[in-house]
């Protein structure tokens, strides 16, 4: 267990010392948010900090190549108004539905490496379609609860 919380302190420390060097802010998003309608989705949670089983800790900074990290599990977290239903992906495969408001997702799977991943919601009203995605660094070394 020491080795794993040693693990993830270099991790960090990496991150937040190399960074810089590897994105700028408009790399916080693979994509702008896209959408067919008059509706939009947007990733609200994880975004933008440092989570640690749930829990923000610290805001990233501006420049960082991803838009969270997460340590251990997170609750994904989508706004849409007029949204039927939310899909929640990981990697392109899909992880969840949920079609009650508000639209969330308890991410509790066990990664380890790569742990870039890439976080997309679509979202459906009719035949409409909306969606966001992010890319966010997920280690995770724990079972699922």
């Amino acid at each position: 267990m020491k080795k794993i919380g040693v693990g993830i302190v270099l991790i960090l420390a990496g991150i937040l010392i190399f960074a810089p060097l590897l994105g700028s802010a408009d790399g916080y998003r693979i994509k702008p948010i896209s959408s067919s309608n008059n509706f939009e989705i947007s990733i609200t949670r994880p975004y933008g900090h440092l989570y640690v089983f749930d829990r923000e800790i610290f805001p990233l900074p501006p420049m960082m190549p991803f838009k969270a990290i997460i340590i251990g599990w997170v609750t994904v977290e989508v706004d849409g108004a007029g949204v039927e239903k939310v899909e929640f992906y990981v990697d392109g495969e899909l992880k969840s539905t949920d079609y009650d408001a508000p639209y969330e997702w308890s991410w509790k799977e066990r990664m380890v490496a790569p742990p870039i991943h890439e976080l997309k919601v679509i979202g459906y009203a009719g035949e409409e379609t909306a969606s966001d995605e992010i890319m966010v660094l997920y280690v995770n070394p724990f079972p699922s609860l």
